[in-house]
């Protein structure tokens, strides 16, 4: 006697298939949810995710810096790659000075 298959339902929060035969979460509008999704929106996860979104939108908008403010020097750009929980990248470039670092042998200089 075989059943038939559960229609795909997504999470309300992160679009992501809900397995109605273990996940018997809901939020507090009624909709599906896996628990760990519905855990961390209590928590403020997708609050500090907001955030730190916001933030590398910003950088990744700034004009490069081209010379060292130390120095002057042409900068090398150093292409740093960020990922969010929820899949989005953001390139942003990372100026580094080589004369700076050579200098004084401290560490490399970069502002971001």
């Amino acid at each position: 006697m075989g059943g038939q298959p559960f229609p795909r339902i997504a999470c309300a929060l992160c679009s992501e298939s809900v397995n109605l035969e273990t996940d018997f979460c809901a939020d507090e509008n009624g909709e599906f949810v896996h628990e760990h999704c519905y855990v961390n929106h209590l928590l403020g996860a997708r609050t500090n995710q907001t955030s730190s979104q916001h933030l590398l939108d910003m950088l990744a908008a700034q004009p490069p810096v081209l010379n060292c403010p130390r120095c002057g020097e042409p900068l090398l750009q150093m292409d740093a790659t960020f990922l969010s929980q929820n899949g989005k990248t953001w390139m942003i470039p990372l100026p580094v000075c080589m004369s700076c670092n050579h200098a004084d042998g401290g560490a490399v200089y970069a502002d971001a």
